[in-house]
């Protein structure tokens, strides 16, 4: 990586011998480590957060005829719509249906929300 270097011309490059700009910003640290921890202890989901829209992510890794995607607020809505999802898959087929917070698209399917 190195140091961070003078910019020359700059006003502060005056005053200063080194102008400190920051790497990048570490956005909702106790979200991400809260997803982070859930994906661990969640087998058949991918979790994650997303920083940009503010919600939880889950993707189901189990072979399936459609990509299963869930949002959420919270985690423990996530928990709950992952139970539901892995119930309704197993009880009645494996077919889900499009919810306000589940995405069901056909495997294979670019489409984008």
């Amino acid at each position: 990586m190195g140091e961070p270097k003078a910019i020359p011309g700059h006003r502060y490059s005056e005053e200063r011998s080194l102008l400190i700009v920051p790497r990048r910003r570490d956005w909702d640290p106790a979200k991400r480590r809260a997803a982070w921890e859930f994906d661990q202890s969640a087998p058949g989901w991918s979790v994650f957060y997303g920083t940009y829209t503010r919600l939880f992510f889950a993707i189901a890794a189990w072979p399936s005829s459609s990509l299963i995607v869930l949002e959420a607020h919270d985690i423990p809505d996530l928990r709950r719509q992952i139970q539901e999802a892995e119930t309704t898959h197993l009880h009645q087929g494996g077919h889900l249906h499009e919810t306000k917070n589940a995405h069901v698209l056909p495997h294979g399917s670019q489409e984008t929300t």
